[in-house]
């Protein structure tokens, strides 16, 4: 592969242009918890993972990570957005400007203490939609952060670490690993773990 420079890597992949859902500030944690990645069920303990934990204390501020318009704002003890009432509790639901492949695009956030926005209302980029909570089906402050292609439907999820735009390290970008673990035969294996280490980042 050919070495890409800054953003040029990003562009390339067309995935990697969401801002990020908690501010990029030395006292949140603005990165994916990786205790339980997408499609993670933690060794069998959960039911596969459908986005992405950003763990923070109550009150932290949430933010939109794209432009574009609220389709969702409340809770969802009445209408289903994930697999059974009040799954999210306080949920907000952004249909973004951009598409991919010419289906919409959705941001969720749940688990919200307070909802800043109102449906039906534009929203731009670092706007703030509400702030961190523990509503819903919640263990510990932190919101659930998910991407949602074609409808804004539980099954239509994708990964959201392939959609949020890459960190950086002295002045240059990190990036996302994908891939998959297969047996000889070329079949999947379910929960198998990999550890990646740097050669180059000096610290662990």
């Amino acid at each position: 592969a050919v070495p890409c420079a800054d953003q040029a890597c990003a562009r390339a992949a067309k995935h990697f242009w969401l801002e990020r859902p908690i501010p990029i500030t030395p006292e949140y944690s603005y990165w994916i918890d990786p205790t339980y990645p997408y499609g993670s069920t933690q060794n069998g303990e959960r039911e596969p993972h459908h986005g992405g934990e950003f763990v923070n204390p109550t009150g932290t501020p949430i933010l939109a990570t794209a432009g574009g318009t609220v389709a969702v704002a409340g809770d969802d003890s009445a209408i289903l957005y994930g697999p059974v009432p009040n799954f999210y509790g306080n949920l907000v639901v952004i249909q973004l400007e951009q598409t991919y492949r010419g289906q919409p695009v959705f941001t969720l956030n749940g688990h919200m203490n307070r909802i800043d926005v109102k449906v039906g209302q534009r929203v731009k980029t670092g706007d703030q939609l509400g702030v961190v909570g523990q509503t819903g089906s919640a263990i510990g402050p932190h919101t659930h952060f998910e991407i949602r292609t074609g409808q804004n439907d539980y099954y239509s999820t994708r990964n959201p670490e392939l959609w949020l735009k890459p960190l950086r390290y002295n002045g240059k970008p990190w990036g996302a690993l994908a891939g998959r673990v297969v047996d000889a035969s070329g079949r999947p294996i379910p929960e198998y773990t990999v550890f990646i280490r740097s050669e180059e980042i000096d610290y662990d």
